[in-house]
């Protein structure tokens, strides 16, 4: 479970990495344009680590017999 802890504190930390440098290099400035962004990266993030929450928890179940 811990490495599952760590993939989200990866993940977020690129999004929001990404989410600064969209700003800068957009020069956003509007709060709708902002808030649009901020949404988006943040449904994508949540996306990758609903995948790899399940990913995991399906690669580490054992088959019944």
């Amino acid at each position: 479970m811990k490495v599952i802890g760590i993939r989200k504190i990866i993940i977020f930390g690129m999004a929001l990495i990404s989410f600064e440098s969209i700003l800068i290099v957009l020069r956003l400035t509007e709060a709708a344009a902002i808030i649009a962004v901020g949404t988006q990266i943040a449904l994508l993030a949540g996306a990758a680590i609903y995948g790899n929450v399940k990913e995991h928890q399906a690669n580490n179940t054992k088959p019944e017999r």
